[in-house]
């Protein structure tokens, strides 16, 4: 499930990555001079119990388009694919860090943010940025 919810605009420097914060950021899909005033947060419910778990966000200058939602659903679904692809290449992998636990709804532990910044980490960046250009070519 996914919502997105207003937010106030707000730039902040961040020293420890050089970065001016509060702009708009779609992850690999980038970043735009744009001030934030939406944020669009995915999320894993429980079937059983009433729990919500927030798995990624993305922050936005408008309301999210059609077009945008759906790249950003594939972007999740590739995540899973390349994970289930290289499971068996041990040390090989592209995503050593990630795990079912970070990439399979069912498997996600609530209230873990560790393990949703684990998804948004920057050798996972570095991997996507790379497999991206990859594919380009």
């Amino acid at each position: 499930m996914f919502d997105e919810i207003s937010l106030k605009n707000h730039l902040q420097y961040n020293p420890r990555v050089d970065l001016i914060e509060g702009f708009q950021d779609h992850g690999v899909q980038g970043r735009s001079a744009q001030p934030v005033s939406y944020g669009l947060v995915f999320m894993v419910a429980g079937i059983r119990k009433r729990i919500k778990q927030p798995i990624a966000y993305y922050l936005s200058g408008s309301s999210v388009t059609a077009e945008r939602l759906t790249a950003l659903i594939k972007e999740w679904q590739y995540f899973q694919e390349v994970y289930s692809a290289e499971k068996c290449l041990a040390e090989l992998r592209f995503f050593h860090k990630l795990t079912e636990e970070h990439l399979i709804p069912d498997k996600i532990k609530k209230m873990r943010v560790k393990t949703a910044a684990q998804v948004f980490s920057h050798s996972v960046a570095v991997v996507t940025e790379h497999l991206s250009a990859r594919l380009e070519d």
